[in-house]
């Protein structure tokens, strides 16, 4: 039964509701005009055990957040993403959803003035207090000075500093829960536990990624196990097969052979 492999995903695990329906629109209704009722949303909830009156808390959050709007037609509301939420969705959905590690020769160091307090828009990531490292060319800046060029190896002070030892842990922690699900999940999967599966796989992936710069593998060590993880990930995605709204609102009930 999915009911399993779902436990194996969820078991010991303390979702925060809003953010795992900011993953379920991701993953189901990302695309321009694309939604989800409050009674598929409820459902697909519900089998990870989250209560109606937490996900409508958490819909009222993402709406007072301008994440996600509403519509009704008679007794039935309509949720769907903001523009706001389809770009931020988009912007983080290439590296949640992309099967190879970034990879580029070219990088860039920013360094800002001293104790300047300002964001940057880049993605770029903080090594020291006003140093920044980012991949391919310099953004055009006159507040710091850029370098761009060619990296020798990292000394290992700056593999901690990009992901330390608890962020590892969670990642190979990770990757034996999804070794135990592709164990556990069943060949024939419902669309509504489909998508249940989606979304905690994703959503668990996305917590980890988006904890640390997007880098190629090599920068976080070889003992970081994001590499396998992301093949992990890839892998149950493709067994499980893509899904959206339309297809739970067609035929929730359906099954779907997944593979072996």
């Amino acid at each position: 039964m999915a009911d399993v492999a779902i436990r194996a995903l969820t078991e010991g695990e303390s979702l925060r509701v809003w953010s795992f329906i900011v993953t379920l629109f991701g993953d189901l209704a990302r695309a321009p005009g694309a939604s989800l009722s409050g009674a598929m949303l409820t459902a697909l909830t519900g089998r990870v055990g989250i209560k109606p009156a937490s996900m409508r808390v958490a819909l009222h959050r993402l709406r007072k957040d301008g994440w996600l709007e509403s519509e009704r037609t008679g007794r039935t509301s309509s949720y769907f993403l903001t523009d706001h939420g389809r770009r931020e969705t988009l912007a983080a959905t290439r590296r949640i959803y992309a099967h190879e590690p970034p990879r580029d020769d070219l990088w860039h160091l920013l360094i800002a003035p001293p104790g300047a307090r300002f964001p940057l828009d880049t993605q770029a990531m903080a090594l020291q207090p006003g140093v920044y490292l980012g991949i391919g060319p310099a953004p055009e800046r006159n507040d710091c000075l850029t370098l761009t060029g060619t990296l020798g190896p990292l000394p290992d002070w700056l593999r901690e500093a990009l992901v330390g030892a608890r962020l590892r842990d969670d990642y190979a922690r990770f990757e034996a829960r999804l070794a135990r699900v592709a164990s556990l999940l069943p060949p024939r999967v419902s669309d509504l536990d489909r998508a249940v599966l989606r979304g905690l796989i994703v959503h668990g992936w996305r917590r980890l990624l988006l904890r640390h710069a997007d880098l190629p593998d090599d920068f976080l060590g070889p003992d970081c196990r994001i590499g396998p993880c992301r093949k992990r990930v890839m892998e149950l995605l493709d067994r499980l097969g893509p899904i959206e709204a339309g297809d739970l609102r067609k035929a929730p009930g359906r099954l779907r052979n997944t593979g072996s």
